[in-house]
Formats: C-alpha cells, sequence, structure tokens
C-alpha cells in the first residue's frame, strides 16, 4: 500500500479524531474540576452566616445547592450530626460528606486503543503426527477457542486429502478451512488431468508452493502433512506459515507443542534417553503414545480437549479414523 493512498489516509482520519475526542474529553474534566472548586467555595459561604439562616435553612441550602449542581449531599437526618446547639458553625459539615465523583476519560485510554482491522485469530488447539516403518499416524483434537471462550466442542483440525495423505493445521481455523479448500480443488485437478491421486511427496511440494504464494497476506495456518510414500514408508512434513518445510519422524503443533513435542523425542525418537537404540515402533505403541500425549496435554492445556481424532494411513489401505473423549472442563 502507497503513503498516500486511500486506506492510508482513512487510517490517518481515524487518527486525528481519535485524538480531537480525547483533547475535548480532558477539556471537559478539566472544566468539571474547576465546577467543584465554585461549588466548594459556594457551599462555605451558604453556611457562613450563622445569624441570619438557622441551621436547617443552612442545610436545605447546600442540599439544595449540590443537587441542582453535580453531586448529592449525604447527610444524616438529625441535623444535630451537623451543628452545634445555639449556633451555627460549619466546621462539622465536612465536604468529604458531598459525592462529587467525575469520570476521567483519560483512565480509559491507559491502554492504546487498537483501531485496525485485525484478519487472524489463533483459535487454540493441537495436533501431532508420527511416522512408522509402514504407516503413518496423525491426531488432533477438536476444540476450537478464541481467549478464554470456547466457539465449538468438535471443529476437526485434520483432514483427509487423499488415501495416501492426511494434513492437520493449527492457527487461524478460518483461514484453516480456506487452504483446505484450495488444496481439493488442485489435488482434483491434478486427478483429473493424471488419472491417478497426487502422491504424499508431492502434494507436500504443492502445498509448499501454495503457502508461499501468500507469503504477502499469509495463511495463519500451521500445517503438518502426514501419509505414505511411494516407497510404502510413513512421511510427517511439518510447515510454517509461508510454506518452509521439512521432514521428520514426528511433529506436534499447536497450543500443546510444547508439551508434546518432548515427550515425542523421548518416547518415539529416544533422543535424549542413555544406552538406548532407535527402533521403529510398531502401530499399536504409537497409538498408545499418542493417547497419552493428549490425555497429558488436556491437564495443562486450556486449548486442548473435548475429542481426540485420529487417522491411521497405511499403503493400499483405506484410512482409518478413530475418535476417543478427551477431557471437557
Amino acid at each position: 500500500m502507497q503513503p498516500h493512498s486511500p486506506g492510508m489516509k482513512a487510517i490517518s482520519m481515524r487518527g486525528q479524531d481519535v485524538t480531537d475526542a480525547l483533547m475535548h474529553w480532558r477539556l471537559i474534566y478539566e472544566i468539571q474540576l474547576e465546577i467543584q472548586g465554585m461549588l466548594i467555595e459556594a457551599h462555605g459561604y451558604a453556611l457562613a452566616d450563622p445569624e441570619t439562616l438557622s441551621c436547617k435553612r443552612h442545610l436545605t441550602a447546600s442540599s439544595q445547592l449540590y443537587s441542582n449542581s453535580v453531586g448529592d449531599i449525604h447527610h444524616l437526618d438529625d441535623v444535630r450530626d451537623f451543628c452545634n446547639v445555639g449556633t451555627c458553625t460549619t466546621k462539622r459539615l465536612n465536604v468529604s460528606n458531598i459525592n462529587m465523583e467525575f469520570a476521567n476519560p483519560m483512565e480509559a485510554t491507559s491502554v492504546p486503543i487498537e483501531h485496525r482491522f485485525e484478519p487472524y485469530d489463533d483459535n487454540g488447539g493441537t495436533s501431532l503426527a508420527i511416522a512408522g516403518k509402514d504407516f503413518c499416524v496423525i491426531a488432533s483434537d477438536t476444540r476450537q477457542s478464541t481467549g478464554y471462550s470456547i466457539n465449538s466442542r468438535y471443529a476437526p483440525k485434520a483432514y483427509k486429502l487423499s488415501e495416501t495423505s492426511v494434513i492437520a493445521m493449527n492457527g487461524f481455523h478460518a483461514d484453516g478451512l480456506t487452504l483446505k479448500k484450495v488444496l481439493d480443488q488442485r489435488l482434483k485437478w491434478y486427478k483429473f488431468s493424471h488419472e491417478k491421486d497426487m502422491s504424499v511427496t508431492a502434494v507436500a511440494q504443492m502445498l509448499s508452493i501454495t503457502l508461499y504464494q501468500k507469503r504477502f497476506f499469509p495463511y495463519y495456518s500451521f500445517c503438518v502433512l502426514g501419509g505414505v510414500d511411494e516407497n510404502g514408508k510413513g512421511a510427517v512434513y511439518c510447515y510454517d506459515a509461508i510454506g518452509s518445510f521439512e521432514r521428520e519422524m514426528c511433529r506436534a503443533n499447536g497450543s500443546a507443542s510444547a508439551l508434546i513435542q518432548p515427550f515425542l523425542d523421548n518416547q518415539v525418537g529416544k533422543k535424549n534417553m542413555a544406552n538406548r537404540k532407535f527402533e521403529e515402533m510398531e502401530l499399536d505403541e504409537v497409538l498408545k503414545i499418542v493417547k497419552d500425549a493428549f490425555t497429558s496435554a488436556t491437564e495443562r492445556d486450556i486449548y486442548t480437549g473435548d475429542h481426540l481424532q485420529i487417522f491411521i494411513i497405511r499403503k493400499d489401505q483405506p484410512v482409518e479414523v478413530q475418535l476417543h473423549p478427551l477431557k471437557k472442563d
């Protein structure tokens, strides 16, 4: 956007309007403080002459003065609490009995107010993928949140793209849905043109290009792609928002990734275990680790929960989907 484009001009005008409004509020606040001082002084004059007015008349005059102006006078029904017997002195009528509270408009603006359009949100949730010797497992929870509010308890983050590839996305749920539609369309074009499904390796490259094309206004979606490659081995690809990716053995994404990734490194990769050699795990072991990881994460992460959706991809077999309950609090 150019510096003098209409959009920038509109933003600067809105900023000037906010500045003018704040100056206007401050002026009103200063005027209110000035009126307060004048009324306190007038209150003293109204009660200063005990010979011309009786105690009740003094109290009535001061009450009318403040009630008609800016506040209420708080007093006891017994006039003796304010005046001495025989004389009408004002020292026992404390000005602090008068409720003259003004709202300071500047207090509400101590925190900057952002008026620009914010296109993104983080809807929480967690996903993970583990590649085996002849299979791949992708799992994600189904909770969708905004701040401390739960928008939906069943909003899947993992989607089947083909019989050999499944994608899971964390970040802004709307961007994830849009990206999934784009990928589905391109996969259909490929199948119609070549009369076969795209391999997971080709899908990984296509996803990288699709994300990179939107680098100036990126999809706020952090993806993990899993599947079985041409050789029948499990494959996991993890991405940032603009398409940089790498192939890994296991990866966790989302709000609880900091809790789950060390667990995967320990149990799956054996990276930080003494005197342990890496051994490829069987499917049953991987599924147990996935369930344990999410069960533990839901105890600590408020954005993960409700249901666990697990996709199991094997070569020459349909994708298997499992659904397991998680904590709902």
